[in-house]
């Protein structure tokens, strides 16, 4: 029973130190291309800007996250705020590791220019 014991305990830590992803209180990082998309339109409305996930460009899906004139609420540093502001004004497109929950883009860190 010992070993029982233990394995609980250790059970219950691991759960007490999850992210809390299911209610919506937290939520998982993802690299995400945020920006020019490199789709062109005749007629609009068109996703030219946009976020979506690294991932799902590499398997061919352009499923977009978000696509608007303009970027989501942005959670980060008032310098990575000010860095993606300047390249979504610039049609540029960078490389992040951040979620998007609503509308709101909450940006752990900018890994450079999009590949």
């Amino acid at each position: 029973m010992p070993c029982l014991h233990a394995l609980s305990i250790a059970v219950a830590i691991s759960l007490v130190a999850l992210p809390a992803y299911a209610d919506g209180t937290g939520s998982q990082s993802d690299r995400l291309l945020v920006g020019r998309t490199n789709i062109h339109c005749v007629q609009a409305p068109c996703p030219w800007r946009g976020i979506l996930r690294q991932t799902d460009l590499r398997s061919g899906s352009m499923a977009m996250l978000w696509s608007d004139d303009r970027l989501p609420q942005i959670e980060a540093s008032a310098a990575d705020a000010a860095r993606l502001a300047t390249a979504w004004d610039g049609n540029e497109c960078l490389a992040i590791d951040a979620s998007l929950a609503g509308d709101t883009l909450r940006v752990d860190r900018i890994v450079g220019s999009c590949p």
